[in-house]
């Protein structure tokens, strides 16, 4: 009864379901904001004002609240009212014209990394806010914007435009300016080379057999490589066809050459490393049984380790929040829901 997308997104949380179009909703929002550390939204501008959740007032309720609000373009601006997804967001950002291979469709990135960019700078917004709060006794408001985050994330490629004025291709799983940095076919399956760092090109060199290469003067540095990139590429693709990926695997590991086979997802959820790691964990379904799923990439290997609770059923911690909150009486808050329930 509980999709695995709600699962994935809500798992550890705890949930109350307020109706904020009503006084009653804001109020217990209001409530609740009294002494909450930090509250953080996802609306169009101008709709949390209208629920009461906008930072004026809830910095009338709270003046040491941290207020984020998440949203497609921006407060302001001529396209700060646009509906915006993920898929929009990876379109607009020039994302999507970087990704794939030259000469055919513009490709969407294959996690959402629109709304996981936004996501991940309110996270490090937040942090910053509550290090400022502690010396300053204030909190604030925070606007991140799905475009920004993304674009943000172009780095490089932006200032390789703005020196040289040439619109960058797609790079399909290259690279611009590093060579090798590729997916090449095995014998039975892809693996990818990145040679970024001078040392691992001796050392992809003799890992492959091909020691002549190294003080070949064609291919003696990045630059060169790049240079010659036509000669290079073939000879690398017909030598990595000649094996299996298990083989090239064993000899690059051996010789500390960067790369790697390409997993597809049933292989990353049977990674030895990610379940050491506990990125693969089990947890609680809420039903009696357990589900697998993702652990946390942050650890805290010094302080105390509290697993990943299930996801939510809604509003299954009203009473709980309320009565920690607020204050309320068990009786009281389930009689609050029990009307709440009643009503049409």
């Amino acid at each position: 009864g509980m999709s695995s997308y709600f699962l994935s997104i809500n798992r550890g949380k705890r949930s109350v379901v307020l109706d904020l179009e009503s006084e009653e909703g804001q109020g217990l929002l209001h409530e609740l904001a009294g002494s909450a550390d930090v509250v953080l939204y996802n609306y169009r501008p101008g709709v949390a004002a209208k629920l009461g959740v906008d930072y004026e007032t809830l910095k009338g309720i709270n003046e040491r609240i941290i207020v984020c609000s998440l949203t497609g373009f921006g407060e302001e601006g001529p396209w700060a009212n646009r509906p915006s997804y993920d898929l929009v967001i990876q379109a607009l950002s020039g994302a999507m014209s970087l990704t794939g291979e030259e000469g055919r469709p513009p490709v969407r990135m294959g996690i959402p990394v629109g709304d996981l960019g936004g996501g991940s700078n309110c996270v490090t917004a937040i942090a910053a806010a509550l290090y400022r709060r502690e010396r300053t006794g204030e909190g604030c408001f925070l606007a991140v914007s799905l475009l920004d985050s993304l674009v943000g994330m172009l780095t490089y490629i932006t200032q390789m435009y703005e020196a040289t004025g040439v619109i960058p291709p797609p790079a399909g799983s290259g690279h611009q300016v590093v060579f090798p940095y590729m997916v090449v076919d095995t014998a039975d399956q892809p693996l990818v080379l990145a040679i970024f760092v001078e040392k691992f090109w001796g050392h992809l060199c003799r890992a492959i057999g091909r020691e002549a290469w190294i003080d070949d003067p064609r291919f003696l540095r990045n630059d060169d490589r790049v240079a010659h990139r036509e000669v290079l590429e073939p000879a690398l693709r017909t030598r990595f066809r000649e094996k299996t990926a298990a083989q090239w695997m064993a000899l690059l590991v051996e010789h500390s050459v960067p790369a790697a086979p390409v997993h597809n997802v049933g292989q990353v959820m049977a990674n030895p490393q990610l379940h050491h790691q506990r990125m693969v964990v089990d947890i609680p379904d809420g039903a009696g049984g357990t589900v697998r799923t993702l652990g946390c990439p942050i650890k805290t290997p010094d302080l105390p380790q509290h697993p990943v609770g299930p996801a939510p059923e809604l509003d299954e911690h009203a009473v709980e929040v309320f009565e920690q909150w607020l204050g309320w009486s068990t009786d009281d808050a389930r009689d609050a829901l029990d009307a709440r329930e009643e009503r049409p």
